[in-house]
């Protein structure tokens, strides 16, 4: 099946993650609801730990792995 949108990477099913990543692949563009000022909270891996870090919104990932394939993309958050 050749899929012209595809859902991002947040939406993805992580048992199936290769295949989402595929359906990715073979889509000619990419919806997103992102906010480029966004970041997660800041988190520790453990209460032992002494420092925190700041991870990176998923949806960030998603979005810098289209832009990186040279997808289209529809970022709704704008629109909105």
């Amino acid at each position: 099946m050749n899929h012209k949108i595809a859902p991002s990477l947040l939406a993805a099913d992580f048992l199936n993650l290769q295949r989402d990543i595929e359906m990715i692949n073979k889509s000619d563009f990419c919806i997103f609801f992102y906010d480029e000022n966004y970041l997660p909270p800041r988190r520790k891996n453990s209460r032992r730990d002494l420092f925190d870090y700041q991870p990176k919104s998923g949806t960030a990932v998603a979005y810098d792995y289209a832009v990186k394939k040279k997808k289209g993309i529809i970022n709704i958050y704008k629109i909105c």
